[in-house]
């Protein structure tokens, strides 16, 4: 009995400890991240070669306004919050937006494109009629992988890429046999995101908060 008592109490010390510290952070974080339902800008969104996945014929700052419009109407769900140029890494530009709904984080990237066959090859590149275009999901396929590894246990991670037709005639877009990354016209963004969204559940914290940071470094890297 004294074993087992002498094991119990260390052991409910250290738990006690872990809820103290967690809701001392908890307390520490700015309430209006809890409130808000906008974060960060666009201001970061601009033009760059080292863009993975970009508009062509359209500026990528126009193009993602265009998203932003179809990804307002989705804040009438009060789980919902809207985070705007997310930076994820310091080596690629940051991603356009990004979507919280309980424990759901969807990463948004917008592009505008001409009608054609669009394919994803293997490695990520994608080809239209079976010519390469300079494009690659694969960048965002690896934050996709990283943020699962990172985020509280019990989150969904997915990637979305809305894609705007810059021209009449049919539109095959990419199959992504990783699961990893979706892609779908803007027409049925809205739609095909509402259908993903988990029912119920609390947005956690510590994810929000490294989102509302995420936004800040976006901005930072402009300075």
């Amino acid at each position: 009995m004294f074993v087992l008592l002498g094991g119990a109490l260390p052991a409910a010390v250290w738990l006690v400890h872990r809820v103290v510290t967690h809701w001392r952070r908890r307390a520490a974080v700015e309430p209006t991240v809890f409130t808000r339902r906008r974060h960060g800008t666009l201001s970061g969104i601009v033009d760059s070669d080292r863009r993975q996945l970009r508009p062509i014929g359209a500026s990528i700052a126009e193009v993602a306004v265009r998203t932003d419009i179809l990804l307002e109407s989705l804040l009438r769900d009060p789980r919902v919050r809207l985070f705007r140029g997310l930076r994820t890494s310091l080596d690629e530009p940051p991603v356009t937006h990004a979507l919280v709904a309980g424990r759901s984080l969807t990463l948004i990237e917008s592009v505008a494109w001409p009608p054609g066959a669009y394919l994803m090859d293997p490695d990520g590149r994608i080809r239209c009629e079976d010519a390469p275009i300079g494009q690659s999901v694969e960048p965002l396929r690896a934050t996709v992988r990283r943020l699962r590894r990172e985020l509280p246990r019990g989150h969904r991670v997915a990637a979305m890429v809305v894609v705007h037709r810059t021209g009449p005639g049919g539109q095959q877009l990419p199959l992504d046999l990783q699961s990893e990354v979706t892609f779908t016209g803007a027409d049925e963004a809205v739609s095909a995101i509402l259908g993903g969204l988990p029912r119920g559940g609390r947005a956690d914290w510590r994810t929000l908060t490294g989102l509302v940071a995420a936004t800040g470094r976006a901005v930072e890297g402009l300075r």
